[in-house]
């Protein structure tokens, strides 16, 4: 009897979707790639990305113009009088591209930036978004001068590819053209751990929203800058592709995995402190947004569980401590166990922030809003406003007191009675001891 066989697949067609471990499971399909014009080339060099940022330059400058030229020409030899005709084409065309220019030049000065600021290597770099060869060498001599660039290519060098040729025959940076550079370099060093950030929060590496971090540094570095500089005036006329480029673009191809590990990492938070980059300082290491509401949640309740009590209540959300106190010693593990009675269990900060903690945090959003109206009432009756405390304006406590004002309330207005019975205008028989926990 014949037996039909069939091969076994080897992707992982059957994840353990109800309760496999989080960090065995592998996407479904392929994730978002760049355009190829933008992956990242290596630059041969025998001294730092930041020394020869002219031949980043060049060499993006050739990747982006390279559409420019017919696809039989691209990689032509100059031998062939007809391709050089359809290359020095492309050339002319490419040249009176000024918009094509800048997105070459703050691409190149972004990716020497970031290259040499955390060391990126090839292994760094994601082999979807990588160009094996480089384009050009970096040839020093042991000088500490001006450098010098050849074609990487020698064995051959009397003739040339297409992207070669553009990247020779770019014309030199101007003075103005510099001075974007360098703004663009500093702009550049905060471009990993923001998009660190960014895809630990939601998957992507930039969201153009007006509440993205990157618009904190940009005000750091752009808006220092006199308002006659041509620096500004070329950055304002050509604000979104030079945000795409440089939050975007520019640390795409590296390894999401050392992107959010860069962003985790306290280290690096007292480095941008120390070169004096504090718009990225204060955003690391990366918190989770729903971690940020539990920690302001937590200090919430540290102002006023001493004070409540006083007043012969229990007001407590000790669940929701003990969730953050396992979140801070477990630190960013992705193997550690999370296991809290009543409310589940998960393996892995991802997996217990997505699952578990929403859950604590929606149980316990009550009891805090009962202490955010009595520690609303404690400053208003001190002359503060609640607008100059820090744990109230958080985006998280005022969603709180929306979705639960009737609990606000109650804990003003217990405030408010605590207050009275201390001038024995109230006679504290008459009062009713809250005591509610989760």
């Amino acid at each position: 009897m014949d037996v039909n066989s069939f091969p076994v697949p080897v992707n992982n067609l059957d994840p353990d979707l109800r309760n496999g471990v989080f960090s065995a499971l592998v996407p479904a399909t392929r994730a978002a790639s760049i355009p190829v014009q933008y992956y990242y080339v290596p630059v041969t060099k025998d001294c730092a990305a930041t020394e020869c940022i002219e031949v980043y330059i060049r060499t993006y400058y050739a990747r982006l113009c390279a559409h420019h030229v017919p696809p039989e020409a691209i990689t032509a030899r100059d031998a062939d009088p007809a391709d050089m005709v359809a290359i020095d084409a492309g050339v002319t065309a490419a040249s009176s591209n000024t918009r094509l220019r800048l997105e070459a030049i703050a691409l190149g000065a972004a990716r020497a930036s970031i290259e040499a600021c955390f060391t990126i290597v090839n292994g760094d770099i994601s082999v979807n978004e990588r160009v094996p060869d480089s384009i050009f060498t970096v040839v020093t001599n042991g000088f500490t001068g001006a450098r010098t660039f050849a074609v990487t290519r020698t064995a051959n060098n009397q003739t040339f590819t297409a992207e070669e040729i553009l990247g020779l025959r770019m014309t030199a940076l101007t003075p103005d053209e510099w001075s974007f550079v360098y703004n663009v370099v500093n702009l550049a060093k905060a471009s990993p751990v923001l998009a660190g950030c960014q895809l630990s929060e939601n998957g992507h590496h930039y969201l153009s929203s007006v509440l993205a971090p990157s618009l904190a540094v940009e005000k750091q570095i752009v808006q220092s800058l006199d308002p006659a500089d041509t620096v500004v005036a070329t950055w304002n006329a050509n604000i979104q592709m030079l945000r795409d480029v440089i939050w975007h673009k520019s640390s795409h191809p590296i390894s999401s995995v050392l992107l959010k590990q860069l962003c985790q990492s306290s280290d690096v938070a007292k480095r941008f402190e120390a070169c004096g980059l504090g718009s990225v300082a204060v955003r690391l290491p990366y918190v989770e947004s729903r971690v940020r509401a539990v920690e302001a949640m937590v200090g919430i309740a540290d102002q006023v569980e001493t004070s409540i009590a006083s007043a012969g209540h229990s007001v407590k959300i000790p669940t929701l401590r003990l969730a953050l106190q396992m979140l801070r010693t477990h630190g960013y593990s992705e193997t550690a166990d999370y296991d809290i009675v009543d409310f589940g269990r998960a393996t892995g900060r991802s997996a217990f922030v997505d699952t578990v903690l929403p859950t604590i945090i929606a149980r316990t959003e009550p009891i805090c809003a009962w202490q955010i109206g009595w520690f609303k009432n404690v400053l208003n009756e001190a002359g503060v406003a609640s607008s100059r405390n820090t744990l109230l304006t958080a985006r998280s406590v005022a969603r709180i007191v929306g979705s639960h004002g009737v609990s606000a309330s109650d804990g003003a207005m217990y405030h408010g009675l605590w207050l009275k019975t201390l001038k024995k205008s109230v006679d504290t028989d008459t009062l009713i001891a809250i005591k509610i926990s989760v």
